[in-house]
């Protein structure tokens, strides 16, 4: 596989509770390897969605494997995330939420298991989600973007991860 097929993978955590996090991250950690970025915690306020089954108030925070990965692997991304999600709930309520995705030079997508009109079916009941492109610069929306991704708040955020994975194919 060639470096220009590789993307970075990260984690968008909402969690109620820092120290839920703080397990999150090592539960990812055991799957991936090392993790080479955690973010700043962000509220999570633009949708009261995760409310009901997780509390109040939310906060979301990325976090980066280190290692690069092949898109196709944002499957299997989804699939840990569920795992974690499952082996930390309480009961029948998740205590984190983890959202994956990856990111490469002119893009973030994330994995969805619900289907819609732009999302491209992967496999496994997995969908790619482009959510943001990047050019010029800049993070851009599109109209069917989330609205916590709307918000210029984590663009900050996510071209740290952007730069940590120019930087790596640098060094490949």
């Amino acid at each position: 596989m060639s470096s220009i097929n590789r993307v970075k993978l990260f984690y968008g955590i909402i969690y109620g509770s820092f120290e839920k996090f703080e397990a999150a991250v090592s539960l990812l950690s055991e799957y991936f390897g090392e993790i080479d970025f955690i973010g700043s915690m962000f509220p999570f306020d633009k949708t009261d969605y995760y409310e009901k089954e997780m509390g109040s108030p939310l906060y979301r925070t990325f976090a980066s494997v280190k290692r690069l990965a092949c898109p196709d692997e944002l499957v299997g991304a989804k699939k840990v995330a569920s795992d974690i999600e499952k082996r930390m709930s309480s009961g029948a309520s998740r205590i984190v939420n983890l959202d994956p995705g990856y990111i490469d030079f002119s893009k973030v997508v994330l994995a969805s298991g619900k289907y819609a009109p732009h999302k491209l079916y992967l496999f496994n009941g997995v969908y790619a989600d482009m959510t943001l492109s990047y050019g010029k610069g800049k993070f851009k929306p599109f109209d069917w973007t989330f609205p916590d991704f709307r918000d210029v708040l984590y663009y900050s955020e996510l071209l740290k991860i952007r730069n940590l994975y120019k930087e790596q194919l640098n060094n490949v």
